[in-house]
């Protein structure tokens, strides 16, 4: 996965999945922040909704709950691999960590 790749996934969720594998239906395209944004204002629909998850098992979690957005963060440093700040996270983590949400 490419560290562009990394920073920009974005997971669209317009319904909440069923849990597993084969109950989990396939991305087909990625969507960006102002494309769901116009999607759900165009709808009349609430705010966009955003909850942060570093592995697959909180990001089906999240993905069940049918947030708009999942994200991975900086602050995987902290939460997950007991830095005392962001500074020392690369992008080599967040990368990883991204690659397990998305799964």
């Amino acid at each position: 996965m490419l560290a562009e790749d990394a920073a920009t996934l974005l997971i669209d969720r317009r319904q909440p999945q069923r849990a597993g594998r084969e109950g989990r239906q396939e991305m087909t395209q990625q969507m960006t922040v102002p494309a769901v944004r116009a999607r759900k204002a165009s709808d009349g629909a609430d705010p966009l909704v955003m909850l942060t998850a570093y592995d697959a098992p909180g990001a089906r979690m999240v993905d069940q709950a049918g947030v708009d957005l999942i994200l991975v963060g900086d602050s995987v440093a902290m939460v997950v691999l007991g830095y005392d700040d962001t500074l020392q996270v690369t992008v080599a983590d967040i990368a990883h960590h991204t690659a397990a949400v998305a799964r």
